[in-house]
């Protein structure tokens, strides 16, 4: 009932909704993949942002990208001992 409504409207508006819908989707999905890959979060954050990305949808989204905790640029000793660690072949 609800993907008739939305053909319909889609037909109507010359295919704009639905480009809209497609976008909102692939934003959608690509927030929520990055919350459960994202390894620096605890636990705890990950469910709270699955929970709001799965409640309140395309704001969840536009939440996420403004609050989250943006990714931190790792320091030269972090770099040294991330690449000392995987290219020692004894570890």
């Amino acid at each position: 009932m609800m993907l008739g409504a939305l053909i319909e409207l889609s037909k109507e508006s010359g295919g704009s909704v639905a480009t809209l819908v497609i976008i909102g989707a692939i934003a959608w999905l690509w927030a929520l993949v990055t919350v459960i890959r994202d390894r620096r979060m605890s636990d705890t954050d990950r469910i709270i942002w699955t929970v709001i990305l799965c409640t309140l949808n395309i704001l969840g989204v536009v939440l996420y990208f403004l609050l989250a905790p943006s990714p931190k640029a790792l320091t030269d000793e972090e770099l040294k001992d991330h690449f000392n660690k995987t290219s020692d072949p004894d570890s």
